[in-house]
């Protein structure tokens, strides 16, 4: 029994972004204008066998939007029809920077889809079109590359760390943007932006993983399941350097030479699938970056997941895959239960003292002369 004899004024009030409406059933409900809307993202999995033509069902339409919504929205259908594929950071970039990030992600629903997994991992996709049916879109294929924690920090204060050659570059890499700005999704192999892991091909403008995608030596059929319209070792070679190349400049602000990586390119296009370590030759012996790269090449190339299986050029129906994001591995296919870092392969073992390669720089002449003019160096 109550001590009190008068109940307890608890002073409840009705929150007042609720407000009441009648549905068209005569029901009055009550809505909270306060609410976030929901974002209805199509996310499809790799073998999806088609892709919507326009928005789910559920989406405001467009004139709902505020004005300025509207406006930005206008610009995003405008970039989608140049080029039909985009990361977000790249469509980010493109209106003008991080301060159009939150409005941009209510509005990709009524632009694209996206894939969960496969060649095109993560990318917004214009409504109607399907990549995997024209090798014309291998240059929006996607690589998401997990790198290595940053230490330059500590490496800093405690001096290079096993530093033994290679070319230092000062300032602006050491930003996470790599002082790009609105370029930071783009990487010409000299500095890059680290606020984001998702990789398109027609972003990566180095000149040595350029020359390797822009091969015309390409699969007959998609490969919808991790390499797209590249050979297995096109895709790991790219793969393979691209992150090498990424850990040096985030680890030790580190250009490693195009030269250092000649017999990694010299692998074939196509190399065997199957148990790894079953590809002959590459690189078994020599330098420290030949031989931890070949392995990781041949151990990316031969994962079960890149067998050739019918399945992997079919699209089909298939059971839902419920894996968060954050469980999906490195080489693009869902890893449930394993972080980001992907599956347990000798790409894997590679660490700061594998990034070696590179041969003592005494002037300006060892660097790319396209790229002499852009930077500021100094000798490691």
């Amino acid at each position: 029994m109550s001590h009190f004899d008068i109940p307890f004024n608890y002073s409840y009030h009705q929150n007042p972004a609720m407000r009441a409406a009648i549905s068209n059933t005569g029901t009055v409900t009550l809505h909270n204008d306060s609410a976030s809307r929901k974002i209805w993202t199509e996310r499809l999995l790799y073998s999806a066998p088609t892709v919507p033509l326009g928005p789910p069902e559920g989406v405001a339409p467009a004139s709902s939007l505020g004005e300025h919504a509207q406006s930005t929205l206008a610009r995003v259908n405008a970039l989608m029809a140049d080029r039909p594929i985009w990361t977000r950071r790249a469509l980010v970039n493109a209106l003008g920077g991080p301060s159009n990030h939150s409005i941009l992600k209510h509005l990709l629903q009524h632009v694209g889809y996206t894939f969960r997994s496969g060649p095109w991992r993560e990318a917004v996709i214009r409504y109607g079109v399907d990549p995997r049916s024209d090798p014309k879109y291998r240059v929006y294929q996607t690589m998401m590359l997990q790198l290595e924690e940053d230490q330059r920090a500590s490496a800093t204060r405690g001096g290079m760390r096993g530093q033994r050659g290679g070319r230092r570059v000062k300032g602006e890499s050491s930003r996470k943007d790599g002082g790009l700005g609105c370029e930071s999704h783009v990487f010409n192999g000299v500095v890059a932006g680290f606020e984001g892991k998702l990789w398109q091909v027609c972003d990566i403008t180095d000149p040595l993983l350029a020359s390797i995608l822009g091969t015309e030596n390409l699969r007959e059929r998609c490969h919808v399941r991790t390499d797209g319209w590249y050979h297995n070792g096109t895709w790991a070679k790219a793969r393979i350097i691209a992150k090498t190349k990424l850990n040096a400049l985030k680890l030790r602000g580190m250009v490693i030479l195009d030269s250092e990586f000649s017999n990694i390119v010299a692998i074939p296009d196509v190399l065997e699938t199957g148990p790894r370590g079953k590809q002959r030759g590459y690189a078994r012996s020599g330098k420290p970056l030949d031989v931890g790269l070949a392995a990781a090449v041949r151990g990316m190339a031969a994962t079960p997941e890149r067998e050739e299986d019918e399945d992997d050029y079919e699209v089909k129906e298939d059971e839902e895959d419920e894996e968060d994001e954050d469980e999906e591995g490195d080489d693009g296919e869902d890893r449930s239960g394993e972080e980001d870092e992907g599956e347990d392969s000798d790409e894997d073992e590679l660490n700061e003292d594998d990034i070696v390669g590179a041969a003592p720089l005494t002037g300006l002449e060892a660097i790319d002369p396209a790229l002499r003019n852009q930077l500021e160096v100094t000798a490691g």
